[in-house]
């Protein structure tokens, strides 16, 4: 449906309320991990000329998103990647796709955890990122 950003703007116009509140909520392995006061600035946002039309786009791109990360992972990329999915949502997707066009892949499956990692498991996911980057980014 997202793909198809007119219709799913048709639908979700005046509903930004009940559309943002299913997905933080139904997607969430913790349906309080986004706490009511930022989804109500997110709605608040979404309402706004344009940003809901701009929020879909993302989907809309997909297709091409998909051909550009082709043509881009012809060769093996050669930079490290972390990758961590939800057990409740993309579950090994991320990391399996990390394994497929990287040489150098880390991550895996967070138990106890939906779609949003960042919101669900940020101390998880914090830790992982202190640990990542100075095994692969430029010393200072």
């Amino acid at each position: 449906m997202h793909m198809n950003i007119g219709v799913t703007a048709f639908l979700v116009e005046g509903r930004e309320d009940r559309y943002l509140r299913h997905f933080f909520r139904d997607f969430a392995y913790n349906p309080d991990a986004v706490p009511e006061e930022e989804v109500e600035r997110y709605v608040i946002q979404m309402r706004q000329p344009g940003n809901l039309r701009a929020s879909l786009n993302h989907y809309g791109y997909i297709p091409q998103m998909a051909e550009q990360t082709a043509e881009l992972t012809r060769e093996t990329l050669q930079v490290p990647m972390l990758a961590w999915g939800g057990v409740r949502s993309f579950g090994s997707h991320c990391i399996d796709s990390a394994k497929a066009i990287s040489v150098s892949a880390e991550g895996g499956v967070i138990e106890e955890c939906g779609h949003w990692v960042f919101e669900e498991k940020s101390d998880f996911i914090c830790e992982q990122l202190a640990s990542f980057w100075p095994r692969h980014g430029e010393s200072k």
